[in-house]
């Protein structure tokens, strides 16, 4: 892909995902005001980097680390931490030079999981901490339509195009979007202990009155391609990676887009009103000494 990775997802909304008092609670039991040195790897433009910022000690140095270049200069224009150029494999830290790394949404996109898991033990002391926050996707995508009087074939068939375009993206080796449920399998006892899991508990309902903003965002995305996670040629190399047949891709990808028009529809008709939650963990660990 010629854009920079995750272009459509790097929004400002990502600071509001977790609730302040969430992240200070879980900040509190990592005794985060003990950190010094922190990474963030695969920092996009910063979002994450900021608010875990804003978690440490004012003398803590925290470095936001990405592939991109342009999200990285994006997020130094920001300020609020440093950052640099690297990548999640080969992070460009010593042994053992840091208290915490941590990661939202990055392991759902690499190939290999674990192997940035060992890098990610190789760079921490002993005794620091690993605080990832990944989802399970597949929940995301159904959570949207979960209305009782949807058709429950349209819903199916969205089910079935996110199943096996998310299964055609690991294929590929570009992650697992739903990751966030196996991630604790991941984390050989050997190097982690003290692992800890909690659920995500802020939602972002949208109910009449609507919050500002959503309605502007609805009709300007009226006017565009639809997109059903990703776009449309996007989920279609992914289908048919997955083990999908050519065939059967329109006629699912056709039933997302009737959903999604659907809830269009209802938002400017002031009908619409759902919890919108998502399946979204964060999961801590403690480098084993």
């Amino acid at each position: 892909m010629s854009e920079p990775h995750s272009k459509q997802f790097l929004i400002d909304a990502r600071e509001s995902w977790w609730n302040d008092d969430q992240l200070r609670a879980i900040a509190g039991r990592l005794e985060l005001v003990e950190v010094r040195t922190a990474a963030d790897v695969g920092c996009g433009q910063g979002h994450w980097t900021r608010l875990v910022a804003a978690l440490l000690p004012a003398t803590a140095t925290i470095t936001g680390i990405d592939r991109e270049p342009e999200w990285i200069a994006i997020a130094e224009a920001r300020g609020g931490a440093r950052y640099q150029v690297g990548t999640a494999e080969q992070l460009p830290f010593a042994d053992r030079s840091l208290d915490l790394v941590t990661a939202q949404t990055v392991l759902i996109h690499v190939a290999d999981p674990p192997a940035v898991l060992r890098e990610m033990a190789r760079v921490l002391r002993p005794g620091g901490k690993l605080w990832l926050l990944e989802p399970n996707n597949l929940v995301a995508s159904v959570s949207l339509f979960a209305d009782p009087k949807a058709d429950p074939d349209l819903l199916g068939a969205a089910f079935r195009l996110e199943l096996v375009a998310q299964r055609g993206k690991h294929a590929l080796g570009l992650g697992y979007n739903s990751l966030g449920e196996k991630l604790v399998g991941l984390l050989d006892p050997a190097m982690w202990q003290d692992l800890d899991v909690r659920l995500c508990d802020r939602v972002h309902f949208a109910a009449p009155p609507y919050r500002p903003g959503l309605i502007d965002d609805v009709k300007a995305s009226q006017g565009e391609p639809p997109i059903i996670t990703w776009p449309r040629e996007e989920t279609l190399r992914y289908f048919l990676a997955g083990g999908g047949q050519a065939a059967q891709f329109d006629a699912l990808w056709d039933a997302s887009v009737v959903l999604l028009r659907e809830r269009q529809r209802a938002i400017l008709a002031g009908e619409y009103a759902a919890a919108e939650g998502m399946l979204f963990y964060s999961t801590t660990a403690t480098r084993c000494t």
